[in-house]
């Protein structure tokens, strides 16, 4: 039988870095040469690029992380998380945390007050919507008559607050009122604010223009302008312009106009018969026209308050 023979033991050969060890099969022919540098054995980094391993002695759980954790980081294995937990951090470390959305709470204000952030809330989201302005009145003569433009709507804003103050001083916008019977004009809806001084303003719309009465005379009377676009927020948004009015006279058909929708409201309605302009629903909105007859001057329709809307993060 030929003679097998090995060189040096692994503990001989290590700190050598040029020695080799070699194993010889039978027939004395060298089947195999295993180069070994000096510090090739023993630790290395957990995160070594060159670490070859892929199936570890004792492989990580399925999901599991690697994170630097502890007072004195070293690299850890951190198991999966619960169903419906999501990756979060206490400030210090990575940790599992719920994955369910934060409870909320909505409030609506009203008129100007002091809103006071709750204790624990964490976060707020306001909404502001400018009030709507009224619809312009409509005058009245002998055989004659008119019908009235439709107040605008309130602007829209809406910006979230990641961290409160403890308070903010807040004003909603009152209504425009509709203009008074005859030719006069709708009343404009006042902005809405939030802070003292403000730092965001969704503002109110434009009253309609009021109309006099008309015999064989096509006659259009304007719509009042909506809002101009809020400012401040994430979110900014004008109002809607309301509609005109019209007044055929060849056909004598006429028709007040409508008001801007905002929103959070529908405007007030046209009207196609005598009588005083409609009314807003709803916040923000414009309200309606009038149209008089040949013996009834009407007024026009109240627009609707504004509003601001919170909903709190806890």
């Amino acid at each position: 039988m030929a003679k097998i023979t090995y060189g040096p033991t692994t503990s001989e050969a290590r700190g050598k870095a040029a020695d080799s060890v070699y194993t010889k099969a039978r027939g004395g022919n060298v089947v195999k040469a295993l180069r070994i540098s000096a510090g090739g054995v023993g630790p290395h980094n957990l995160l070594s690029v060159t670490h070859p391993d892929t199936t570890p002695a004792t492989p990580p759980a399925r999901g599991s992380l690697i994170t630097g954790q502890t007072e004195t980081p070293n690299w850890k294995e951190l198991p999966l998380g619960a169903n419906g937990t999501v990756l979060g951090s206490d400030g210090t470390d990575a940790k599992w945390v719920s994955g369910t959305a934060p409870p909320t709470k909505t409030i609506i204000l009203t008129g100007t007050v002091l809103y006071n952030t709750p204790a624990g809330c964490k976060a707020i989201l306001v909404e502001l919507l400018g009030a709507g302005a009224g619809g312009g009145g409509a005058a009245t003569a002998a055989s004659a008559n008119g019908a009235a433009g439709g107040g605008g709507s309130g602007g829209y804003a809406r910006k979230l607050i990641a961290s409160p103050a403890a308070s903010y001083t807040v004003a909603v916008g009152a209504k425009g009122t509709g203009g008074a019977a005859g030719q006069n004009d709708g009343n404009a809806g006042a902005n809405t604010t939030w802070d003292s001084p403000a730092t965001i303003t969704a503002y109110g719309g434009v009253g309609g223009k009021g109309a006099a009465a008309n015999a064989g005379t096509n006659t259009i009377y304007a719509g009042g302008a909506g809002a101009p676009t809020s400012s401040g927020a994430d979110v900014n948004f004008p109002g809607q312009s309301g509609e005109r009015s019209i007044k055929l006279a060849s056909l004598t058909i006429l028709s007040s106009g409508g008001g801007g929708k905002s929103a959070f409201g529908g405007g007030g309605q046209e009207r196609t018969t005598a009588g005083a302009g409609n009314s807003a629903e709803g916040f923000g909105s414009g309200g309606g026209g009038a149209q008089s007859s040949n013996t009834t001057a009407y007024a026009g329709g109240d627009g609707s308050d504004g509003v601001i809307i919170v909903t709190e993060f806890y």
